[in-house]
C-alpha cells in the first residue's frame, strides 16, 4: 500500500487503530516527506520496504529538516508504524526490526525483548529459518550469563506467535519454536536410558518422578551412568556415591532435600541395596516380607542387628547362637529387645514363607514378669513435722505469701533438726542457735523468724506459740556505742526519714566505727567528727570504702547550717512520707543560702549559677555541671508547693521558677 494510499485512507477517517492525534501526526510526517522529495503528497509511491529502505535508522543527512537525530527517528517511526497498521509486511527493510516494531505496536506488550533473540543468532538469519535445531545450537554455544536473555528472546519470539499483527507480516516460521529447558527441568537437560526411562514412565507417584530425574541428572553428570546402557541395578549403585551437584555444575539442594530424594528413589525401587552385607540384605527381605504379610517387627531389629554383625542370615541363626548374642548383651534393656525380639522371629514361622527362616525356631522368651515388690512399711508421721506444717497451713489461710512463710524456714529447719515443735519454742533453745551461727546471713535469718514468731503471738489465733523477746542486734561488731549513742543515732535517722536499708547501713558503719576507736562511751557526733584513715576497721576492712562514705554522709548532715525554719520545714516534708533520697530540703540547705526557707529568691539562685558558670572563677570552662546540680535541686525543691501539707506550713517561699 503507498504513502499517498495511506494518507488519503487516514484523511477519510479509515483507520480505527490509529488514535487521533498519532493520525494527525502521521498526516503531517507525510506531508513532510513529500516536502522533502519535491512531490506532490498524491505522487508518494513509497511501498513497504521502500520508504524503510531509503530512510534507514542510521541515516546521515540530517541537517536542515528535521533538527536533529531525535525528530528525524520520531519522524520515520510515525510513517512505519502507520505502513505496518495497514500493510502489515518487512517496513523496515530488515525482518527482525519489523517483528520487533509489531512486538512494540501490540496492544499486550508494554516492554519489547526480541532484540535479545536476533543480537544471539548468526547474523543474516531470516525469521523464518529459526527452527529449534537453532535455538538448541545458539543455546549451547553461548556462555552461561547470556542465557537468561536467549530464553527472554525466544519467549517473546513465541509470543509473536499470539500477535495478530505480526503474524500477518508473513515473517514468522510455519513452526512454533519450543521454549528452553527450564533451569531446572532435569529431564530435558540430559538423556535417560531405555530401562530407567521405561521405569520412570511406570511410577505413578509424582513424588519419585521429578527426583528420580535430578537424580539421573546428578548422577550422569558425575560419570556414575551414562545416560544409554544404564540399568535399575546401575542406578541402585549410583545412588550410593552420588556427586556434590555444585561439583558437576547441576543446580544445588539442601543436602536434606537431597537425601529424602535418594531415600524415595530407593524405596520405590526396591530390590538389593548394594550398601548391604548379604547377611543385612536378608534380615531386609525378611522384615519387608512380614510387614507386606502385616506382622508385627517392632523389635525385630534387635535380633537382626547382633545377628548381621556376626554374618549370620536369617536362615543361618540357631537358638545356639541367640543365646550368645544374649549373654554379650551388656544392658537390661538390651537382653529384654532381644528376648521380644526372638519371640516375633519365632511368630513369623506360621505367616511367611519358609525360605527366609531357620529350621527350627529359637525358643528364646521374655522372662516371667517379677513379684510385687513387697511394700516400705508406712512411719507414723513425726509430731514435730506435723505440727510445723500445720501452722504453715493456719498463716497460708491467714493470707500470708509464700515469701513470707519461707521467712521461717531457717528456724523450721533447726527446731525438727532438734525435734522441736512451734509451741516448745524458747529462748534458751534460740540463744544456743544463735552462738552457733557463723555466717552472717544464717543470723540475719535467725532475726527475721524470732521476730515473726513474737509478732504472731500477740494475736488470740496463734497464743500458742511462746512468747519470744528480740535478739540484741550483733550488727555492731563487738557492741557497738552505748545505749545514749544509739538513741542519738535513731533520733538522726527518724529526723532524716531515712529507709529500712539506709538506716542499716548506717547503724553498721556507726557500730564498726566506735569498735575501731574503741570508744563507745562519747556521743555520736564525737564519732562522726573522727579521722576514719587513722583507725583499723579489723575484719570489716574489705568495705572500709563502704562504711566512710555512710560515716561522712551523717556527718555532713549533721553539719548543714540548720536553723529553727529549717528544721520546721525538714520535719514537715519527712512528715508527709517524703524518703531521704527524694527530699530536696537537705540538697538546697547544702548550697548555703544564709536564709530562712521562706528567704529564698530567684536571685540568689541565679547568683549562684553565673558564679558556677564563670570562666573567671572557674577556668578554664567553668563548673557547668555543678550549676545544672542546682537547677535540679531547685526544681525539687519548687516541686514541694504541690503537697498540700508543705504548701500550707507558711515555711516556704515563693516558686523560683527557671533560673535561665
Amino acid at each position: 500500500m503507498k504513502l499517498s494510499e495511506i494518507h488519503v485512507a487516514i484523511e477519510a477517517g479509515r483507520c480505527p487503530e490509529l488514535p487521533e492525534d498519532q493520525a494527525f501526526g502521521t498526516l503531517v510526517a507525510i506531508e513532510h516527506l513529500a516536502r522533502i522529495e519535491g512531490l506532490p503528497v498524491s505522487a508518494l509511491a513509497f511501498t513497504a520496504p521502500l520508504f524503510g529502505a531509503k530512510y534507514s535508522y542510521h541515516f546521515a543527512d540530517l541537517r536542515g529538516s528535521w533538527s536533529g537525530r531525535s525528530r528525524y527517528l520520531a519522524w520515520r517511526n510515525l510513517i512505519l508504524n502507520t505502513q505496518l497498521l495497514f500493510a502489515p509486511a518487512d517496513v523496515d527493510a530488515d525482518p527482525w526490526k519489523s517483528l520487533d516494531r509489531a512486538e512494540r505496536l501490540w496492544k499486550e506488550k508494554g516492554n519489547a525483548t526480541l532484540h535479545c533473540l536476533y543480537r544471539l543468532i548468526p547474523e543474516g538469519t531470516h525469521p523464518r529459518e529459526v527452527t529449534d535445531v537453532l535455538l538448541e545450537k545458539v543455546h549451547g554455544d553461548i556462555p552461561p550469563e547470556m542465557v537468561p536473555r536467549l530464553r527472554a528472546g525466544i519467549n517473546s519470539f513465541r509470543r509473536l506467535f499470539r500477535n495478530d499483527l505480526a503474524l500477518r507480516t508473513g515473517l514468522l516460521p510455519a513452526a512454533y519454536p519450543d521454549p528452553l529447558p527450564g533451569f531446572r527441568s532435569h529431564r530435558q537437560h540430559t538423556s535417560m536410558s531405555p530401562k530407567i526411562e521405561a521405569w520412570r514412565n511406570s511410577l505413578s507417584d509424582k513424588k519419585v518422578v521429578y527426583p528420580l530425574d535430578y537424580l539421573n541428572r546428578l548422577a550422569i553428570a558425575g560419570g556414575r551412568l551414562d545416560g544409554k546402557t544404564d540399568t535399575l541395578n546401575d542406578l541402585r549403585a549410583a545412588l550410593c556415591k552420588l556427586p556434590q551437584p555444585l561439583e558437576v555444575g547441576v543446580p544445588s539442594i539442601a543436602a536434606s532435600t537431597l537425601n529424602g530424594y535418594v531415600s524415595r528413589v530407593r524405596c520405590a525401587l526396591g530390590g538389593p541395596d548394594p550398601r548391604k552385607t548379604p547377611a543385612e540384605q536378608a534380615w531386609a527381605d525378611l522384615r519387608a516380607a512380614a510387614r507386606a504379610a502385616g506382622c508385627e517387627t517392632s523389635f525385630l531389629w534387635a535380633v537382626a542387628q547382633p545377628a548381621a554383625a556376626r554374618g549370620l542370615a536369617t536362615t543361618e541363626i540357631s537358638e545356639t547362637t541367640a543365646l550368645e548374642i544374649l549373654r554379650a548383651c551388656d544392658a537390661h534393656h538390651e537382653r529384654s529387645a532381644f528376648r521380644r525380639g526372638c519371640e516375633q522371629f519365632d511368630a513369623l514361622q506360621r505367616q511367611i514363607t519358609p525360605d527366609h527362616l531357620p529350621l527350627a525356631p529359637l525358643g528364646i522368651k521374655r522372662l516371667p514378669p517379677r513379684s510385687p515388690p513387697i511394700p516400705k512399711p508406712v512411719h507414723p508421721p513425726d509430731p514435730v513435722m506435723t505440727a510445723w506444717t500445720e501452722l504453715y497451713a493456719r498463716l497460708r489461710e491467714r493470707g500470708w505469701t509464700q515469701k513470707q512463710v519461707y521467712v521461717l524456714s531457717y528456724l523450721r529447719v533447726q527446731a525438727c533438726a532438734t525435734g522441736i515443735a512451734p509451741g516448745n519454742l524458747s529462748e534458751d533453745f534460740i540463744g544456743a542457735l544463735e552462738s552457733d551461727i557463723i555466717r552472717a546471713t544464717d543470723r540475719t535469718r535467725l532475726h527475721n523468724a524470732v521476730r515473726s514468731i513474737a509478732t504472731l503471738s500477740k494475736e488470740p489465733d496463734f497464743s500458742d506459740l511462746p512468747y519470744l523477746s528480740m535478739l540484741d542486734d550483733k550488727r555492731f561488731s563487738r557492741g557497738g556505742p552505748d545505749e545514749r549513742a544509739r538513741a542519738e543515732l535513731e533520733e538522726l535517722m527518724d529526723f532524716m526519714n531515712a529507709a529500712a536499708p539506709t538506716r542499716r547501713s548506717f547503724r553498721l558503719a556507726v557500730g564498726v566505727l566506735t569498735d575501731a576507736m574503741g570508744r563507745p562511751d562519747i556521743p555520736l557526733k564525737e564519732t562522726l567528727q573522727a579521722d576514719i584513715s587513722a583507725y583499723d576497721f579489723g575484719p570489716h576492712e574489705p568495705r572500709r570504702k563502704v562504711h566512710t562514705d555512710k560515716i561522712r554522709n551523717l556527718r555532713r548532715f549533721v553539719e548543714l547550717p540548720w536553723t529553727p525554719a529549717w528544721r520546721e520545714l525538714q520535719r514537715v516534708v519527712t512528715g508527709t512520707g517524703l524518703k531521704a533520697l527524694d527530699n530536696p530540703v537537705p540538697k538546697v540547705l547544702a548550697w548555703n543560702p544564709r536564709t530562712d526557707p521562706d528567704g529564698l529568691t530567684l536571685e540568689w539562685a541565679q547568683r549562684l549559677d553565673r558564679d558556677f558558670r564563670s570562666t573567671l572563677r572557674h577556668p578554664p570552662h567553668g563548673r557547668t555541671y555543678i550549676a545544672k546540680k542546682l537547677v535540679r535541686h531547685l526544681a525539687a525543691f519548687d516541686a514541694l508547693h504541690n503537697i498540700p501539707a508543705v504548701a500550707g506550713s507558711g515555711l516556704m517561699p515563693p516558686r523560683i521558677g527557671q533560673i535561665r
